[in-house]
Order: C-alpha cells, then sequence, then structure tokens
C-alpha cells in the first residue's frame, strides 16, 4: 500500500539487487494477513447498514473533505471526550459538540441507520478566520481543514487541541542566533526526504524528514 516509484538509478540499482533481498520504497506494514471470505465482508457490511451512523453529504455541498476529518477526530477518544467536556458558546465548538454528540448515540438505542448533518460545522468554518479557504459550496483540502479547525478551538478547547500540538525548535547554524520554537499541528515532509528514510524507525524517520527542506541545508530542528 506504500509503493512508491523509484528513480531509473536507484530502480535499476534494485532491479540489480533483487535476488539479495534489496527493496526499495517504504517497508510493508507490519501486520500479519487474515485470510477472510466475500461472504464475511458482506455480512460485516450489511450489520453496518444496520446500525451505523453516517455524516451526510448531499450533493453540491461538498463536505466530504471536512467529514473526514470530523470522523477521524471523533474516533480519537481523548480529543473526543475533551470537546465534549469543553464550555462556551462558540459556532464552531458548539457545531463540532453537537456532530460528536450524534455520534456518540448508543445505536441499540435506535433502529436502522442514522444520518448526521455537518451542516452547521461547514457554515462555521466558512465563518472563522480561515474562511476564505473554506467556502461554502466549494471543495477544500482536508488537510488544510484539519488544521484550521484545530487553530480555531484552540481558545476554546485547549485541552483537545493540545493533543496534536507539537513544538519544532528551529536551531540555526549561527552559533550566536537564538533558537525560534514554534508550535504546529501539521509538518510537511519533501517527498524526496520520506525516500532517504524508507528502512529507518518511525521517530528516526521523522526526525530526518523534519530537518530537511526544499531550500538549502537543514534546519536540524528539535522535536518535542
Amino acid at each position: 500500500p506504500f509503493a512508491m516509484d523509484a528513480p531509473d538509478a536507484e530502480r535499476a540499482s534494485a532491479e540489480d539487487g533483487a535476488d539479495s533481498g534489496t527493496r526499495v520504497g517504504l517497508p510493508p506494514p507490519r501486520v500479519t494477513p487474515v485470510p477472510t471470505s466475500l461472504a464475511a465482508v458482506m455480512r460485516e457490511q450489511r450489520q453496518g447498514r444496520e446500525d451505523a451512523a453516517g455524516i451526510l453529504n448531499p450533493r453540491g455541498e461538498y463536505n466530504c473533505f471536512l467529514n473526514v476529518v470530523i470522523q477521524a477526530l471523533w474516533h480519537v477518544s481523548s480529543f473526543r471526550d475533551a470537546v465534549l467536556s469543553s464550555h462556551g458558546d462558540d459556532q464552531l465548538l458548539v457545531a463540532l459538540q453537537g456532530i460528536f454528540a450524534d455520534l456518540s448515540v448508543d445505536a441499540s438505542a435506535e433502529a436502522g441507520p442514522r444520518a448526521i448533518s455537518s451542516k452547521a460545522l461547514r457554515v462555521a468554518l466558512s465563518t472563522a478566520e480561515a474562511g476564505p479557504s473554506f467556502k461554502l459550496d466549494e471543495m477544500a483540502d482536508a488537510v488544510e481543514a484539519f488544521q484550521a479547525l484545530l487553530e480555531a478551538l484552540k481558545t476554546t478547547a485547549g485541552g483537545a487541541t493540545s493533543l496534536f500540538e507539537w513544538s519544532t525548535l528551529d536551531v540555526p547554524h549561527e552559533a550566536a542566533a537564538a533558537s525560534q520554537p514554534y508550535p504546529q499541528f501539521v509538518h510537511y515532509a519533501a517527498v524526496a526526504a520520506l525516500r532517504e528514510v524508507a528502512q529507518q524507525p518511525f521517530d528516526e524517520a521523522l526526525r530526518h524528514v523534519s530537518s530537511t527542506t526544499d531550500a538549502g541545508p537543514p534546519r536540524r530542528p528539535s522535536l518535542s
């Protein structure tokens, strides 16, 4: 699932070393495959349709980018609990609390699948500071929505957003210059940097790609 195309030189090298076990790209998932059958999959799908909750994406509203963010965040129980226990009348917070509460309803208490609307959150996000990037009835980027949502919630649900916030300490090359820490929710890494660390443990890979930029030498940041 993580196959990556290699440059011609690397591909040739990999082909030459195929017999010796040389691999190109990210390593395969460290999960033992579990055999299953089509009948078992169909049974699970039928069960899911009977008691599942789904977030609506009406034609022309293009809410899919936001819906995937909502679903991902709701499945982080510590974030979900922190949001639901937060207080305030902020439009965005109230909208997200309403969606989380709907998703948290005991499925056994209701008959049939449940359709949940994310419209209130979409409207709230469109009026937030990053609103111009999330105009109603227009497509947008899920990663940017994730970042904008957490940034907007920092003042009203700081206990929740702190779960995803981390600090980068930009260590300058000049000894006399002061280090400048800055917080962020999303880290962007160059594909070229990811290719170089395909076989390294995740923590080492993260440090490497965090210290590599497309413009100039590494910044050597310290992650916390």
